[in-house]
């Protein structure tokens, strides 16, 4: 597909991805199977099928490998019907196999989101820390102008670590 020239007037066409079908033939190929046939078939009624046949092997009491085919209507576009009819035999092959098939997008999506509320969850804490420092910040300096304000009993100079450490969880916290 090439895409159209600019000055033409006409929107480009987004790319289809199929993730489907690659998911079919490498079930397929992990057990051995036959690569999957695409079929293209017009039914009794004048409808346009798209299918999928898979060949699966015979179960003891057929030793003959067993055809199945998984049709779906065709009047959306041939690429969407081709991905519903696999997507048919994957579900077969699941109930034959046992197998699982995971979508590392979705994992992906999922393990963001928990760092997200991770990330959230130690700038709260990082927040309500510097919040405590800046107020033991504070009294230190003004029971150094003050003896008679302590309110924490801090030391008259603060340490110089507690001051860096403060200096950088506030920059930390404004990054975040």
């Amino acid at each position: 597909m090439t895409p159209l020239a600019p000055s033409s007037g006409l929107a480009r066409m987004p790319a289809m991805v199929s993730f489907v079908l690659p998911i079919l033939e490498t079930v397929m190929a992990h057990y051995e199977l036959p690569p999957p046939s695409y079929l293209c078939e017009v039914d009794g009624n004048a409808d346009v099928l798209a299918g999928v046949e898979v060949e699966v092997p015979g179960d003891g009491v057929f030793e003959m490998p067993q055809r199945v085919f998984f049709w779906s209507p065709a009047c959306l576009g041939s690429a969407e019907a081709y991905e519903r009819a696999a997507l048919q035999a994957i579900s077969f092959l699941q109930g034959l196999y046992g197998f699982v098939v995971r979508d590392y997008n979705y994992d992906c999506v999922v393990v963001y989101r928990n760092y997200g509320k991770d990330a959230v969850a130690v700038a709260a804490s990082a927040v309500r820390y510097a919040a405590y420092l800046e107020r033991i910040l504070a009294c230190t300096r003004s029971s150094a102008a003050d003896p008679s304000r302590r309110v924490f009993h801090a030391p008259a100079r603060p340490p110089a670590n507690l001051v860096l450490l403060y200096s950088s969880l506030l920059a930390y916290v404004s990054f975040i």
